[in-house]
């Protein structure tokens, strides 16, 4: 129990340092993942891999989106799917308050 305690105590301090919450990782994680897969990835590809349900995803995007960590389009062929077609890039002492980021290749996270 301490290990996980402790390995949570460090997963928690380090996004919070990005300005993340668990569930808005989980995302951006299920994101990066399926890009490396998928030209288009769908908030439903998202939510089926990473077990949270699709309005829930939609919200998290919704904000990630806001806060310039995603990008979101309608899907080319079903108008009414959302594609969330970018992520961001983090640099060490670029992290606070998830304002300050740089683009990067699409499906890219570096967390430092």
């Amino acid at each position: 129990m301490r290990v996980y305690n402790k390995w949570h105590f460090t997963i928690k301090q380090a996004l919070k340092e990005l300005n993340l919450t668990h569930p808005q990782f989980v995302v951006l994680a299920s994101l990066a993942y399926l890009s490396q897969h998928d030209n288009e990835v769908t908030q439903v590809m998202i939510s089926k891999l990473s077990g949270i349900d699709v309005m829930t995803v939609s919200q998290i995007l919704s904000l990630l989106e806001k806060r310039g960590f995603v990008e979101r389009k309608e899907h080319s062929r079903d108008t009414r799917a959302k594609t969330a077609d970018r992520l961001m890039r983090w640099r060490p002492g670029h992290c606070r308050g998830g304002s300050r980021h740089d683009r990067s290749r699409k499906g890219e996270i570096l967390l430092i």
